[in-house]
């Protein structure tokens, strides 16, 4: 008998392993990337509230806000984990609240991290009005996706189109300002803006 079900449990066992082995090892390095990502946030964290330096406020919710990004766009796109959209933060309709979070912590952090109300007042003003437009379209966004998806859709790519002479500004002016820290901003906003490009 205990012949019989192990032979009758084989193929399950083999079409289970044939299913799941080509995705051990994304979700091995997806594990990692999340990991260090919350381990960093946490870190930062942990960092603001011993030093009390808001710089690290701003960057902890900009890599936590990345980390929610990528784990439900994950999480609802694979075969394997995928879910009938009943979660809040994964359905496709508050992509663009998910999104420009990330862009408005990074904005936050950019600006404390510069100390650019003392430094670069007219850096500061930049990042403060980038704020307020940012939240408005989201609110506006979200209105018009809950209307018409399709519009709330074409709405994201049109402000991505108007967004991208402002940011090539920005990254124009910061180049030129020739200090070591403008310059690590530079480097890291190109990132953000090419992984927004390509994802």
């Amino acid at each position: 008998v205990q012949g019989s079900m192990s032979a009758a449990l084989s193929p399950l066992g083999h079409q289970t392993a044939r299913i799941f082995m080509p995705h051990v090892s994304l979700y091995l390095w997806t594990g990692i990337l999340f990991g260090m990502l919350f381990f960093v946030g946490l870190y930062a964290l942990f960092q603001f509230w011993q030093n009390k330096d808001i710089t690290f406020l701003y960057y902890a919710l900009y890599v936590l806000s990345v980390a929610l990004y990528f784990i439900t766009d994950f999480w609802h796109e694979d075969s394997l984990l995928r879910v009938r959209h009943d979660s809040y933060f994964g359905l496709y309709e508050f992509h663009v609240p998910r999104s420009i979070g990330i862009y408005i912590f990074y904005n936050l952090f950019v600006g404390a991290f510069l100390k650019a109300k003392n430094n670069y007042p007219w850096l500061h003003r930049f990042i403060r009005v980038s704020v307020i437009i940012m939240l408005a379209y989201t609110i506006v966004q979200q209105f018009i996706v809950h209307w018409n998806l399709r519009l709330g859709w074409e709405l994201n790519y049109y402000f991505r189109l108007v967004a991208f002479p402002f940011t090539l500004y920005f990254l124009v002016r910061m180049w030129f300002i020739k200090d070591r820290l403008a310059r690590i901003i530079v480097i890291g906003t190109t990132f953000l803006v090419a992984t927004s490009i390509f994802t």
